[in-house]
């Protein structure tokens, strides 16, 4: 539980600043704009954020991660009633991400830790990111959104088959599930 430990010290504290200074990124982004114009929609969209962030990072006991995996396929539905495009998504994750490690390289994190602590920090994003989007294109395919599947079909650069057992991977999979498997220097098996 360490590594939770350490990443909830440093950023639970920082959830409203890091979802106020998300949000003030996201509304330059062009794709954004018609999601951030009403100010109300922002509050709501801080509030969440600032909930979800740390939520990210509890360390869950059974019926936690139920919640927490429940949580995220709700908040995947969430994406898609609205319409978030697929890419803006994307975008808003790695901005996420980013944000994360910044603060986390930057906390008095004991180096001697830290590489622990910034692959559980990527790991839980990974891993919620999947569950969101897992839902978003459920519901999309439910309700034959054609027009909006394929754009993010189109925005998709790879499919990764990552089924079975894993023991074809041998080393890699010796000290990490294969989910989180380095993929392309930025992403994970999971990503996909």
């Amino acid at each position: 539980a360490r590594p939770f430990e350490l990443i909830a010290e440093v950023i639970c504290p920082e959830a409203e600043r890091i979802a106020a200074d998300f949000l003030a990124r996201l509304s330059l982004v062009d794709a954004a704009s018609h999601l951030l114009g009403d100010p109300s929609v922002v509050e709501r969209i801080g509030a969440a954020l600032t909930a979800w962030i740390p939520s990210l990072f509890e360390v869950p006991d059974e019926e936690e991660l139920r919640w927490f995996v429940d949580e995220q396929l709700r908040v995947g539905l969430t994406h898609a009633a609205h319409a978030v495009p697929v890419h803006l998504f994307d975008q808003s994750v790695r901005q996420l991400r980013r944000e994360l490690r910044e603060r986390l390289v930057a906390s008095p994190i004991p180096r001697a830790d830290l590489a622990a602590v910034l692959s559980v920090s990527d790991d839980m994003v990974a891993l919620a990111t999947s569950l969101i989007k897992e839902s978003f294109f459920d519901e999309l395919m439910e309700h034959e959104s054609a027009y909006q599947l394929s754009t993010a079909l189109r925005s998709t650069l790879a499919a990764v088959l990552a089924g079975g057992r894993g023991s074809r991977l041998g080393a890699l999979t010796r000290y990490r599930a294969k989910p989180a498997i380095p993929f392309a220097g930025e992403f994970r098996v999971i990503d996909f």
